[in-house]
């Protein structure tokens, strides 16, 4: 269930993060970072990418963390025979 979760918020995140750049590419036609000054303002729907920056990074916890803790409590439940091969 954990590997489900994080494998399904990973895709999302990488969607994202592909989707507004191939749109900053599509619109500008510009590569380099150092051309992009102000692309906040003349392109304000992509401002999604900080988003997806931001959950690569962890943030919002709840979101990205929770099938880590879902794992740990998996491998730490009482009576789970993988925990000897988990540690």
């Amino acid at each position: 269930m954990a590997a489900f979760f994080h494998i399904v918020v990973h895709a999302v995140m990488k969607t994202v993060l592909f989707l507004c750049a191939g749109a900053i590419y599509q619109q500008t036609g510009k590569k380099k970072v150092t051309e992009l000054a102000g692309i906040g303002y003349k392109m304000p729907v992509t401002m999604g990418f900080p988003g997806g920056q931001f959950s690569m990074v962890g943030y919002p916890p709840p979101v990205v963390l929770s099938p880590n803790y879902i794992w740990v409590w998996e491998v730490l439940r009482p009576g789970n025979p993988s925990l000897s091969f988990s540690l």
